[in-house]
């Protein structure tokens, strides 16, 4: 009885030792969920989700299971994970030491966030807010004198940091994602692993980081040996990227409670090119001793290397000021591009780091040749502010470099003339980024671009998020040249929101346009000072523009919308406007050798309306004057894309008034009763080739109209001329009027001679009807006269010619004419009685001046006039014309030779009597 109740006693403690051992792994730990997430509610606010199994285990050693769990704070998730796993050595824990084998965390995804109000996602209202709390002098001193308090005073107790440790704590494919909506701040950090170890609270503390931001591997490992002391933890990191490529290193002291750090540091990296491409090769790196405090940071004894260049300086730090002092010491060529640029530059600078800004109160840098002077400023949440000041900028250098270091500057312009007009570049190419909010002024002395020098370059401008706003670029070229740009760009990279506006003046466009290798084959005469105005808005794809150029006298007023400009060009709703105080000096603009009567020196106001859609323009309305000229309406369309270009439309002009002529009189000497004429002084017929090559440099299909055209005593109403040109041809349609009460009518054709000189043949067909006899011969005379009055009821004509010179086109004239006429009187004249008188029958005659009296009072009436010509290689023959009445007949024949601009008629004036006429 006594060894049973022995052995119970024994075995008893054995028994409830088992139970305590192995009950718990055969618990349903599941049903206690509710009770944990209620507890963790009440403490932290959160909300936590055990969506997955609870497991605990005691043997072979404490450990703790749970899976899929998810934290939660007012219905954001601010914590997800796959599983967490802890493991805690259970003999260290009767002696009251807590000793954790292990701790396994597997795809926590972490997420935090700061609205626009500056408020955390995790903040609620069991643990407070990020607010902050007004703190009063008092408390301010207290805080300060716990700061400096002697090191002795916070010292660590060893004995109860030093019964905590973990052996090894995993992290495995975590994530962090970070929002500030405030300041519009985003990150987000991935695969990120972990491996470390904790000996004790108070150190060592060793372990390896990796993870990957912004696409780049980062593997980080650091060692702190023990914390004695807060105010003196020593830290060994070293960081390596790429897969150690290059790395980082840190050895020093931290104090982790004023938030200061001193030790040396250095960076080391592999090959540079593995960065920079081409740009530069070899090793790379920095060091030097480096310290931390009061938000300041101070790097003594700085040595660099890159490119095969070195570098010395320091960069010192006060109280929230840095100085900077860095060169050069080799001053040898350097590698690539990077040694190139840095080859012999210095940089000195002041920084002062501020909680909210880095300013920058002075720089100067020396690079390539080229010192740059100014101050800055970078505000976290404003962006950076930038002073430049210059005294010269050679770019073409830079450009040499970067073409070195296989960077594409663009074409030069040998290239651009070898390039095809018709390339078409996308206005996707065109657009930019902008990163950085920033504004920027810039006062440049010379800068050199393309071996051009501009002079007092001034730049002030602001961008922010791909937006930039120009408030001045301005700069003076050569040539007495300035060129001003203002405006904004709302998107550089869709290139929407245009509102720019460009002035430019010069002096000399001709030798502007030469300096810059712009040619002006198309445009030979002299273009001299110029101005222009202009605007566009919109985007590149959609823009609106306006436009005014000055230039000797002239001013060119244009605005409308282009869609695809750099692409198919289109456009819609143009509206130009020519103005000039002077016709005829507005063409000679355009063309030195045009020359017209002073009565065309009249003021040219031209506004057009049109559209344009790949090489078809279309002038909707026309309206203005042309000197003499009034234009009331009309409309075209101009096609370039054809082997010649091409026009046709139609245009209406109102009364059209041309200056008037002094009447010749005729230089060519008559004779009556058979009288020989003789040749005229000098040559009337010009034996210079015609050119008609134009006739073949385009096509066209016009019809003009007008109200009325008088010239001298020529008026015509409702004129129109309906015409075309073709492959070297001009054929008039109709050239129609009403003259005098009458009509008229021409049409015709000319044919382009070969190789364009004269006319192969020229035909012309007119028709004249029911014309007033006296409005026709005023016209002819030049001033009002009653001395013929009737009818021409029909004339007509048909001729044909050709030649190479106007001489030669009258020598080759052929064809025939008719006039018919009713009811002629020649006022003045009474031809009856001075034939009378010359045939002896001088009843009534009693003197000369009674015979002169005879013929020069009175009148002739003729009751039909006939006329037919014959035309023979420029001669026309009268066949005869003849004037028949009641009373007398008139027989005119003989010729006009206008090649010899000579006439030699014969005249017959016969009286009628009762009987027969007396010859």
């Amino acid at each position: 009885m006594k060894s049973k109740f022995l052995s119970l006693v024994i075995l008893l403690p054995i028994l409830l030792i088992g139970a305590t051992l192995i009950v718990p792994s055969m618990m349903d730990w599941n049903k206690y969920k509710p009770e944990i997430q209620k507890q963790v509610k009440e403490k932290t606010g959160f909300t936590l989700e055990l969506n997955g199994d609870i497991s605990l285990a005691v043997l072979p050693m404490p450990n703790i299971k749970i899976e899929d769990v998810v934290v939660k704070n007012k219905n954001q998730t601010l914590v997800k994970l796959d599983a967490v796993r802890v493991s805690v050595a259970l003999f260290p824990l009767l002696s009251k030491k807590i000793k954790v084998n292990d701790i396994e965390v597997i795809r926590p995804d972490i997420t935090v966030t700061i609205d626009k109000n500056g408020k955390g996602n995790w903040e609620n209202d069991v643990l407070g807010t990020t607010e902050a709390v007004p703190v009063s002098d008092a408390e301010m001193s207290t805080k300060t004198e716990a700061i400096v308090t002697p090191v002795e005073s916070r010292s660590l107790k060893k004995s109860a940091l030093n019964d905590f440790s973990i052996d090894d704590l995993t992290i495995t494919d975590g994530a962090l994602n970070f929002k500030n909506a405030k300041t519009g701040d985003q990150h987000k950090i991935e695969a990120i692993n972990i491996d470390a170890s904790i000996k004790s609270l108070t150190g060592p503390f060793d372990g390896d980081f990796s993870f990957q931001y912004n696409g780049q591997d980062y593997d980080i490992s650091g060692k702190v040996v023990s914390i004695d002391d807060m105010t003196k933890i020593p830290v060994e990191l070293a960081v390596a990227l790429d897969g150690g490529d290059a790395v980082a290193s840190f050895n020093g002291q931290i104090n982790s409670e004023s938030q200061e750090a001193f030790g040396a540091f250095s960076f080391k990296g592999s090959d540079v090119s593995k960065y920079v491409g081409g740009q530069a090769t070899g090793p790379f790196g920095a060091s030097g001793k480096i310290e931390y405090a009061n938000k300041s940071v101070a790097i003594d004894g700085l040595k660099a290397n890159i490119a095969g260049l070195k570098f010395e300086g320091d960069i010192t730090s006060a109280p929230e000021k840095i100085t900077l002092d860095i060169r050069e010491t080799t001053k040898s060529s350097g590698q690539g591009i990077i040694g190139s640029v840095l080859s012999g530059a210095t940089a000195k600078a002041s920084i002062i780091m501020k909680e909210k800004s880095v300013s920058i109160p002075s720089y100067e840098l020396v690079i390539r040749g080229s010192s740059l002077k100014g101050k800055g400023t970078y505000r976290f949440a404003g962006g950076m502010s930038l002073s430049l000041t210059a005294d010269s900028i050679n770019a073409d250098e830079w450009m040499k470099l970067a073409e070195k270091g296989g960077v594409k500057t663009g074409s030069s312009s040998k290239t651009s003339k070898k390039t095809s007009s018709k390339a078409k570049t996308s206005s996707k190419s065109l657009g930019f980024s902008i990163p950085v909010k920033a504004k920027i002024v810039a006062n440049i002395g010379a800068l050199t671009y393309e071996g051009k020098t501009y002079k007092n370059v001034k730049i002030d401008l602001a961008t922010m998020q791909n937006a930039i706003t120009i408030k001045n670029i301005s700069l003076n070229a050569d040539h007495g040249t300035n060129i001003a740009l203002k405006g904004k760009i709302a998107d550089t990279v869709k290139l929407t929101g245009l509102d720019i506006k460009v002035s430019i003046k010069t002096s000399d466009a001709d030798a502007l346009l030469s300096s810059l290798n712009i040619s002006r084959e198309a445009y030979t005469e002299k273009i001299g000072a110029l101005e222009v105005d202009g605007a566009i808005n919109g985007s590149l794809t959609n823009m609106g523009f306006s436009a005014k150029i000055r230039n000797k006298g002239l001013s060119l007023t244009a605005s409308g919308n282009a869609k695809d400009p750099m692409g198919a060009r289109t456009l819609s709703g143009l509206s130009l406007r020519i103005q000039h105080a002077n016709f005829v000096h507005a063409v000679k603009i355009a063309q030195s050798d045009f020359s017209m009567d002073r009565a065309w020196q009249k003021p040219l106001d031209l506004k057009l309306a049109l559209n344009q859609s790949g090489d078809t323009i279309n002038i909707t309305s026309i309206k203005g004057k042309l000197g003499l000229l009034p234009i009331e309406s009309g409309s075209f369309a101009v096609n370039t894309g054809g082997t010649v270009p091409s026009l046709s439309g139609k245009l209406a002009l109102g009364t059209v008034v041309l200056p008037k002529t002094k009447s010749s009189g005729g230089s060519a000497k008559s004779s009556t009763g058979g009288a020989r004429g003789s040749k005229a002084k000098g040559s009337k017929w010009s034996h210079e080739t015609i050119d008609t090559k134009w006739l073949s440099a385009f096509t066209a299909d016009l019809d003009i109209k007008a109200k009325k055209l008088v010239q001298n005593k020529w008026v015509f109403n409702n004129p129109e001329l309906d015409f075309s040109v073709k492959d070297g041809v001009l054929e008039i349609s109709a050239l129609k009027a009403d003259m005098f009460n009458g009509t008229a009518l021409v049409s015709g054709k000319a044919v382009a001679g070969q190789n364009g000189r004269g006319f192969s043949s020229v035909k012309l067909t007119a028709d004249i009807q029911n014309v007033n006899a006296q409005s026709l011969y005023s016209a002819v005379k030049g001033k009002n006269s009653n001395m013929i009055t009737g009818a021409i009821v029909k004339a007509s004509e048909n001729i044909s010619t050709g030649g190479t010179s106007m001489a030669s086109l009258v020598a080759n004239l052929t064809g025939v004419a008719t006039i018919k006429g009713e009811r002629i009187i020649i006022n003045g004249v009474d031809i009856t009685n001075f034939v009378r008188a010359m045939n002896g029958d001088f009843k009534g005659i009693n003197s000369l001046s009674d015979i002169s009296g005879a013929l020069y009072k009175g009148k002739t009436q003729f009751d039909t006039l006939d006329a037919k010509f014959d035309i023979t290689k420029g001669i026309v023959n009268f066949n005869p014309v003849t004037l028949d009445g009641p009373r007398a007949r008139f027989d005119v024949t003989g010729n006009l030779n206008l090649p010899k601009w000579t006439i030699d008629i014969k005249n017959r004036a016969t009286v009628k009597t009762k009987g027969d006429p007396i010859p």
